[in-house]
Protein backbone atom coordinates (compact mmCIF):
# COMPACT_ATOMS: atom_id res chain seq x y z
CA UNK A 1 0.00 0.00 0.00
CA UNK A 2 1.12 3.75 -0.61
CA UNK A 3 -0.03 6.49 0.79
CA UNK A 4 -1.44 8.16 -2.12
CA UNK A 5 -2.80 5.32 -3.87
CA UNK A 6 -6.50 6.07 -4.20
CA UNK A 7 -5.71 9.69 -5.56
CA UNK A 8 -5.82 10.41 -9.67
CA UNK A 9 -3.92 13.14 -11.11
CA UNK A 10 -4.54 15.16 -14.13
CA UNK A 11 -0.89 16.09 -15.48
CA UNK A 12 -0.66 19.01 -17.85
CA UNK A 13 2.67 20.37 -16.80
CA UNK A 14 5.69 21.06 -18.79
CA UNK A 15 9.26 21.66 -18.52
CA UNK A 16 10.36 20.74 -14.64
CA UNK A 17 8.26 22.63 -12.06
CA UNK A 18 5.15 21.04 -12.75
CA UNK A 19 6.63 17.67 -13.79
CA UNK A 20 8.88 17.34 -10.80
CA UNK A 21 5.51 18.33 -8.44
CA UNK A 22 3.64 15.09 -10.33
CA UNK A 23 6.34 13.14 -9.97
CA UNK A 24 7.01 13.37 -6.10
CA UNK A 25 2.96 12.61 -6.02
CA UNK A 26 3.21 9.33 -8.25
CA UNK A 27 6.23 8.32 -6.42
CA UNK A 28 3.92 8.10 -3.24
CA UNK A 29 1.07 5.83 -5.37
CA UNK A 30 -0.70 8.84 -6.99
CA UNK A 31 -1.96 7.42 -10.24
CA UNK A 32 -0.70 10.44 -12.20
CA UNK A 33 -2.22 10.49 -16.30
CA UNK A 34 0.29 12.48 -17.93
CA UNK A 35 -0.84 14.67 -21.31
CA UNK A 36 1.90 15.43 -24.23
CA UNK A 37 0.87 16.07 -27.31
CA UNK A 38 0.74 13.10 -29.75
CA UNK A 39 4.64 12.85 -31.17
CA UNK A 40 6.34 13.99 -28.08
CA UNK A 41 6.06 16.72 -26.02
CA UNK A 42 8.25 19.89 -24.42
CA UNK A 43 10.93 16.92 -23.37
CA UNK A 44 11.21 15.63 -26.51
CA UNK A 45 11.72 19.20 -27.83
CA UNK A 46 14.02 20.68 -25.67
CA UNK A 47 16.06 17.50 -25.45
CA UNK A 48 15.47 15.62 -29.04
CA UNK A 49 19.01 16.25 -30.31
CA UNK A 50 20.55 14.42 -27.61
CA UNK A 51 21.69 10.35 -27.26
CA UNK A 52 18.20 7.99 -26.91
CA UNK A 53 19.70 7.28 -23.97
CA UNK A 54 20.54 10.11 -22.29
CA UNK A 55 16.95 11.57 -22.73
CA UNK A 56 15.58 9.16 -21.37
CA UNK A 57 18.09 9.43 -18.14
CA UNK A 58 17.20 13.11 -17.82
CA UNK A 59 13.50 12.69 -17.79
CA UNK A 60 13.49 9.00 -16.33
CA UNK A 61 13.26 10.60 -13.04
CA UNK A 62 10.84 13.05 -13.17
CA UNK A 63 8.27 10.88 -15.99
CA UNK A 64 8.45 7.72 -13.61
CA UNK A 65 5.44 5.78 -12.70
CA UNK A 66 3.47 8.50 -14.73
CA UNK A 67 0.91 7.12 -16.93
CA UNK A 68 1.49 9.14 -20.61
CA UNK A 69 -1.14 9.47 -22.90
CA UNK A 70 -1.27 11.60 -26.14
CA UNK A 71 -3.99 14.69 -26.48
CA UNK A 72 -3.58 17.12 -28.83
CA UNK A 73 -4.71 20.16 -26.57
CA UNK A 74 -5.56 22.18 -30.01
CA UNK A 75 -8.22 19.87 -31.32
CA UNK A 76 -12.07 20.18 -29.95
CA UNK A 77 -12.09 16.68 -29.44
CA UNK A 78 -8.84 16.72 -27.47
CA UNK A 79 -10.21 19.03 -25.03
CA UNK A 80 -12.97 17.41 -24.77
CA UNK A 81 -10.76 14.40 -23.83
CA UNK A 82 -8.98 16.58 -20.79
CA UNK A 83 -12.85 17.38 -19.72
CA UNK A 84 -13.73 13.85 -19.37
CA UNK A 85 -10.84 12.92 -17.59
CA UNK A 86 -11.33 15.95 -15.12
CA UNK A 87 -15.01 13.95 -14.28
CA UNK A 88 -12.44 11.07 -12.87
CA UNK A 89 -9.97 13.18 -10.90
CA UNK A 90 -8.63 14.54 -7.95
CA UNK A 91 -5.96 16.91 -8.83
CA UNK A 92 -5.24 18.81 -11.86
CA UNK A 93 -2.17 20.20 -12.40
CA UNK A 94 -0.48 22.82 -14.98
CA UNK A 95 2.34 24.75 -15.69
CA UNK A 96 1.72 26.65 -18.93
CA UNK A 97 2.81 30.65 -19.61
CA UNK A 98 0.08 32.60 -17.83
CA UNK A 99 -3.31 32.71 -19.95
CA UNK A 100 -2.17 29.04 -21.73
CA UNK A 101 -5.21 27.35 -19.50
CA UNK A 102 -7.96 30.06 -20.36
CA UNK A 103 -7.56 29.36 -24.22
CA UNK A 104 -8.12 26.39 -23.71
CA UNK A 105 -11.16 26.47 -22.12
CA UNK A 106 -9.85 24.89 -19.16
CA UNK A 107 -9.69 27.63 -16.38
CA UNK A 108 -10.14 26.93 -13.15
CA UNK A 109 -13.52 28.33 -13.13
CA UNK A 110 -14.48 25.96 -16.04
CA UNK A 111 -13.02 22.84 -14.24
CA UNK A 112 -14.39 23.69 -10.52
CA UNK A 113 -18.07 24.09 -12.14
CA UNK A 114 -17.40 20.81 -14.08
CA UNK A 115 -15.88 19.05 -10.88
CA UNK A 116 -16.21 20.81 -7.61
CA UNK A 117 -13.93 18.47 -6.10
CA UNK A 118 -11.15 18.90 -7.93
CA UNK A 119 -7.61 20.77 -6.03
CA UNK A 120 -6.50 22.56 -9.53
CA UNK A 121 -2.72 23.64 -9.32
CA UNK A 122 -1.39 26.39 -10.69
CA UNK A 123 2.48 26.57 -11.23
CA UNK A 124 3.16 29.93 -12.62
CA UNK A 125 6.62 32.15 -12.82
CA UNK A 126 4.67 34.82 -10.56
CA UNK A 127 1.92 33.36 -9.03
CA UNK A 128 -1.95 34.40 -10.36
CA UNK A 129 -2.22 37.75 -8.66
CA UNK A 130 0.66 41.02 -8.89
CA UNK A 131 1.77 42.95 -10.75
CA UNK A 132 4.13 40.59 -12.49
CA UNK A 133 1.44 37.80 -13.06
CA UNK A 134 1.76 37.96 -16.95
CA UNK A 135 5.32 37.46 -16.98
CA UNK A 136 6.58 34.33 -18.43
CA UNK A 137 9.86 33.09 -16.41
CA UNK A 138 12.51 29.85 -16.64
CA UNK A 139 14.76 28.95 -13.15
CA UNK A 140 17.06 31.71 -13.97
CA UNK A 141 14.91 34.26 -14.40
CA UNK A 142 13.09 33.80 -10.89
CA UNK A 143 16.60 33.96 -9.33
CA UNK A 144 17.32 36.95 -10.71
CA UNK A 145 14.42 38.94 -9.74
CA UNK A 146 14.23 37.42 -6.24
CA UNK A 147 17.91 38.21 -4.95
CA UNK A 148 18.89 34.79 -4.87
CA UNK A 149 21.43 35.48 -7.95
CA UNK A 150 22.38 38.29 -6.15
CA UNK A 151 24.25 36.75 -2.94
CA UNK A 152 25.56 33.96 -5.41
CA UNK A 153 28.72 33.76 -6.38
CA UNK A 154 31.97 35.67 -5.77
CA UNK A 155 32.54 39.13 -4.85
CA UNK A 156 34.72 40.38 -7.86
CA UNK A 157 32.76 38.29 -10.75
CA UNK A 158 29.18 38.95 -12.14
CA UNK A 159 26.44 37.44 -10.03
CA UNK A 160 25.30 33.75 -11.19
CA UNK A 161 21.93 31.60 -10.74
CA UNK A 162 22.24 28.62 -8.17
CA UNK A 163 22.87 25.08 -10.35
CA UNK A 164 20.26 22.42 -10.50
CA UNK A 165 16.81 24.54 -11.35
CA UNK A 166 16.70 25.65 -7.97
CA UNK A 167 13.54 27.45 -8.65
CA UNK A 168 12.03 24.86 -10.49
CA UNK A 169 12.28 22.16 -7.82
CA UNK A 170 11.65 24.01 -4.99
CA UNK A 171 8.15 25.13 -6.79
CA UNK A 172 7.52 21.83 -8.03
CA UNK A 173 7.96 20.36 -3.87
CA UNK A 174 5.92 23.74 -2.70
CA UNK A 175 3.53 22.41 -5.13
CA UNK A 176 2.93 18.98 -3.98
CA UNK A 177 2.83 20.23 -0.59
CA UNK A 178 0.41 22.39 -1.59
CA UNK A 179 -2.12 19.71 -3.36
CA UNK A 180 -1.60 17.77 -0.45
CA UNK A 181 -2.98 20.77 1.96
CA UNK A 182 -5.80 21.32 -0.09
CA UNK A 183 -6.96 17.33 -0.10
CA UNK A 184 -6.62 17.30 3.34
CA UNK A 185 -8.96 20.53 3.48
CA UNK A 186 -11.34 19.01 0.84
CA UNK A 187 -11.96 15.63 2.58
CA UNK A 188 -12.07 16.77 6.11
CA UNK A 189 -13.05 20.20 6.12
CA UNK A 190 -14.76 21.43 2.99
CA UNK A 191 -16.07 18.84 0.59
CA UNK A 192 -14.83 20.73 -1.94
CA UNK A 193 -11.88 21.57 -3.99
CA UNK A 194 -9.52 24.78 -4.76
CA UNK A 195 -7.18 26.39 -6.11
CA UNK A 196 -3.77 26.01 -5.24
CA UNK A 197 -1.41 29.32 -6.91
CA UNK A 198 2.05 28.34 -6.65
CA UNK A 199 4.63 30.87 -7.77
CA UNK A 200 8.16 30.08 -8.50
CA UNK A 201 8.87 34.00 -6.70
CA UNK A 202 7.59 32.98 -3.61
CA UNK A 203 9.38 29.91 -3.55
CA UNK A 204 12.35 31.19 -4.02
CA UNK A 205 12.48 34.27 -1.55
CA UNK A 206 11.00 31.53 1.20
CA UNK A 207 14.63 30.50 1.24
CA UNK A 208 16.17 34.22 2.01
CA UNK A 209 15.16 34.63 6.22
CA UNK A 210 18.14 35.22 7.10
CA UNK A 211 19.44 36.99 3.95
CA UNK A 212 16.38 39.21 3.63
CA UNK A 213 16.50 39.84 7.58
CA UNK A 214 20.42 41.05 7.61
CA UNK A 215 19.57 43.00 4.73
CA UNK A 216 16.84 44.76 6.20
CA UNK A 217 18.43 45.40 9.51
CA UNK A 218 21.36 46.40 7.83
CA UNK A 219 19.60 48.53 5.51
CA UNK A 220 22.56 47.39 2.82
CA UNK A 221 21.85 44.40 0.42
CA UNK A 222 23.98 41.40 0.98
CA UNK A 223 26.22 40.37 -1.90
CA UNK A 224 28.02 37.51 -3.54
CA UNK A 225 30.69 35.57 -1.81
CA UNK A 226 29.77 36.74 1.57
CA UNK A 227 30.87 34.14 4.25
CA UNK A 228 28.53 32.31 6.60
CA UNK A 229 27.74 34.77 9.03
CA UNK A 230 27.42 32.70 12.13
CA UNK A 231 30.14 30.28 11.97
CA UNK A 232 33.94 30.62 12.28
CA UNK A 233 35.95 28.87 10.88
CA UNK A 234 33.61 27.57 8.05
CA UNK A 235 34.32 27.25 4.49
CA UNK A 236 36.24 25.33 1.75
CA UNK A 237 39.95 24.16 2.54
CA UNK A 238 41.81 22.71 0.55
CA UNK A 239 43.75 19.55 1.62
CA UNK A 240 47.16 17.87 1.11
CA UNK A 241 46.64 16.02 -2.34
CA UNK A 242 44.69 19.45 -3.06
CA UNK A 243 40.98 18.48 -2.42
CA UNK A 244 38.27 20.04 -0.39
CA UNK A 245 36.90 19.83 2.57
CA UNK A 246 33.89 21.92 4.22
CA UNK A 247 33.44 22.42 7.63
CA UNK A 248 31.27 24.83 9.68
CA UNK A 249 31.70 25.52 13.28
CA UNK A 250 29.16 27.51 15.24
CA UNK A 251 30.13 26.66 18.61
CA UNK A 252 33.22 28.23 20.74
CA UNK A 253 33.82 24.56 21.51
CA UNK A 254 34.22 23.50 17.57
CA UNK A 255 36.08 26.32 17.08
CA UNK A 256 38.59 25.59 20.00
CA UNK A 257 38.88 22.45 18.93
CA UNK A 258 40.27 22.85 15.39
CA UNK A 259 42.67 25.52 17.11
CA UNK A 260 43.95 23.21 19.37
CA UNK A 261 44.15 19.93 17.17
CA UNK A 262 46.27 22.94 15.03
CA UNK A 263 48.62 23.74 17.95
CA UNK A 264 47.06 26.95 18.59
CA UNK A 265 45.68 26.37 22.02
CA UNK A 266 46.85 30.47 22.63
CA UNK A 267 43.72 31.66 20.69
CA UNK A 268 41.43 28.91 22.18
CA UNK A 269 42.42 30.05 25.64
CA UNK A 270 41.24 33.67 24.51
CA UNK A 271 38.20 32.30 25.12
CA UNK A 272 36.53 33.85 21.62
CA UNK A 273 33.07 33.84 21.62
CA UNK A 274 31.37 34.59 17.97
CA UNK A 275 31.67 37.97 17.95
CA UNK A 276 34.89 37.91 18.83
CA UNK A 277 35.75 34.89 16.31
CA UNK A 278 33.96 37.04 13.08
CA UNK A 279 36.27 39.69 14.21
CA UNK A 280 39.23 37.45 13.78
CA UNK A 281 38.34 35.36 11.35
CA UNK A 282 41.20 36.13 8.78
CA UNK A 283 43.16 34.90 11.52
CA UNK A 284 41.36 31.66 12.57
CA UNK A 285 40.60 30.83 8.91
CA UNK A 286 44.64 30.94 8.39
CA UNK A 287 45.31 28.85 10.84
CA UNK A 288 42.59 26.22 10.06
CA UNK A 289 43.43 26.09 6.44
CA UNK A 290 47.24 25.41 7.59
CA UNK A 291 46.16 22.68 9.01
CA UNK A 292 44.02 20.56 7.34
CA UNK A 293 47.14 21.93 4.39
CA UNK A 294 48.80 19.03 6.28
CA UNK A 295 46.80 16.34 5.64
CA UNK A 296 44.13 13.97 3.31
CA UNK A 297 41.23 15.02 2.72
CA UNK A 298 40.37 10.97 4.21
CA UNK A 299 42.16 11.89 7.42
CA UNK A 300 40.67 15.29 7.96
CA UNK A 301 37.02 14.41 7.67
CA UNK A 302 38.25 10.92 10.30
CA UNK A 303 39.65 13.57 12.51
CA UNK A 304 37.09 16.36 12.32
CA UNK A 305 34.14 13.91 13.03
CA UNK A 306 35.81 12.06 15.95
CA UNK A 307 35.74 15.01 17.56
CA UNK A 308 31.89 16.38 16.79
CA UNK A 309 33.12 19.06 14.19
CA UNK A 310 30.49 19.39 11.22
CA UNK A 311 33.03 18.73 8.00
CA UNK A 312 32.33 16.73 4.77
CA UNK A 313 34.67 15.80 1.71
CA UNK A 314 33.75 18.02 -1.06
CA UNK A 315 32.38 15.35 -3.61
CA UNK A 316 31.81 15.55 -7.23
CA UNK A 317 28.74 13.84 -8.92
CA UNK A 318 30.45 10.35 -9.73
CA UNK A 319 32.18 10.20 -6.35
CA UNK A 320 28.70 11.01 -5.27
CA UNK A 321 27.11 8.10 -7.58
CA UNK A 322 29.47 5.75 -6.27
CA UNK A 323 29.24 6.67 -2.73
CA UNK A 324 27.37 3.87 -0.32
CA UNK A 325 25.28 5.81 1.42
CA UNK A 326 23.83 6.63 -2.20
CA UNK A 327 23.23 3.08 -2.85
CA UNK A 328 22.20 2.15 0.79
CA UNK A 329 19.28 5.47 0.64
CA UNK A 330 18.01 4.14 -2.95
CA UNK A 331 18.81 7.45 -4.22
CA UNK A 332 19.72 6.11 -7.82
CA UNK A 333 17.64 3.14 -9.42
CA UNK A 334 17.48 1.38 -12.90
CA UNK A 335 14.22 1.17 -13.67
CA UNK A 336 12.54 -0.66 -16.82
CA UNK A 337 10.91 1.69 -19.56
CA UNK A 338 8.04 -0.78 -21.17
CA UNK A 339 9.41 -1.27 -24.01
CA UNK A 340 12.24 -4.37 -22.93
CA UNK A 341 15.03 -1.21 -22.05
CA UNK A 342 16.67 0.10 -18.74
CA UNK A 343 17.04 3.89 -18.07
CA UNK A 344 19.89 4.22 -15.36
CA UNK A 345 20.35 7.07 -12.76
CA UNK A 346 16.70 7.51 -11.67
CA UNK A 347 16.69 9.58 -8.83
CA UNK A 348 15.05 7.98 -5.45
CA UNK A 349 11.95 8.71 -3.97
CA UNK A 350 12.02 11.63 -1.43
CA UNK A 351 11.02 11.41 1.67
CA UNK A 352 10.52 7.80 2.74
CA UNK A 353 7.29 6.55 4.12
CA UNK A 354 7.55 3.35 6.54
CA UNK A 355 4.47 2.72 7.12
CA UNK A 356 3.32 3.25 3.16
CA UNK A 357 6.86 3.22 1.42
CA UNK A 358 6.59 5.06 -1.96
CA UNK A 359 8.23 3.03 -5.02
CA UNK A 360 9.26 4.30 -8.49
CA UNK A 361 8.39 0.94 -10.80
CA UNK A 362 8.55 2.52 -14.53
CA UNK A 363 10.62 5.25 -15.77
CA UNK A 364 10.35 7.49 -19.34
CA UNK A 365 8.08 5.25 -21.44
CA UNK A 366 6.91 7.15 -24.33
CA UNK A 367 4.65 9.24 -25.80
CA UNK A 368 1.24 7.55 -25.92
CA UNK A 369 2.09 4.61 -23.99
CA UNK A 370 -0.97 4.56 -21.35
CA UNK A 371 -3.37 5.88 -24.10
CA UNK A 372 -4.95 2.44 -24.55
CA UNK A 373 -5.20 1.89 -20.43
CA UNK A 374 -6.68 5.45 -19.79
CA UNK A 375 -8.92 5.96 -22.95
CA UNK A 376 -10.06 2.53 -22.87
CA UNK A 377 -10.14 1.52 -19.07
CA UNK A 378 -10.84 4.65 -16.94
CA UNK A 379 -12.72 6.75 -19.91
CA UNK A 380 -15.14 3.47 -21.43
CA UNK A 381 -13.57 4.30 -25.39
CA UNK A 382 -13.97 1.45 -27.53
CA UNK A 383 -10.93 0.53 -29.63
CA UNK A 384 -13.04 1.77 -32.87
CA UNK A 385 -13.37 5.31 -30.82
CA UNK A 386 -9.55 5.12 -29.84
CA UNK A 387 -8.75 4.46 -33.61
CA UNK A 388 -10.55 7.10 -34.82
CA UNK A 389 -9.57 9.50 -32.35
CA UNK A 390 -5.76 8.47 -33.22
CA UNK A 391 -6.47 8.56 -37.35
CA UNK A 392 -8.23 12.23 -36.60
CA UNK A 393 -4.77 13.37 -34.86
CA UNK A 394 -6.46 14.25 -31.78
CA UNK A 395 -3.95 11.35 -29.68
Amino acid sequence: MKALENIKVLDLTVALAGPFCTQMLAAQGAEVINVDPPGGGYAAKVFGSLPPELQKMINGSVFANKKGVSINLKTEEGRKLVLELIDKVDVVVSNFSPGTMDRLGLSYEVVHKRNPKVVYCVVSGFGQSGPLRDRPAYDPIVQAMTGIMSINGFPDRDPIPVVGALADVASGMYAAYGILAALHARDTLTGEGQMVDVAMYDCCMSFLQNDMATSLFKQKAKGPGNPYEFAVPVGNFKTREGKSVYLLCQTDKQCNTIMELAGRSDIAEKGWHLKERMKNREEIDAVTAAWIKEHTREEVEQILLEKGIPAAPVLDLLEVAKHPHTAAREMLNDLPDGHGNTIRGNLGVVPKLLGTPGKQEWGMTGNGFFNEEIFGGLLGKSQAEIQQLKEAGVI
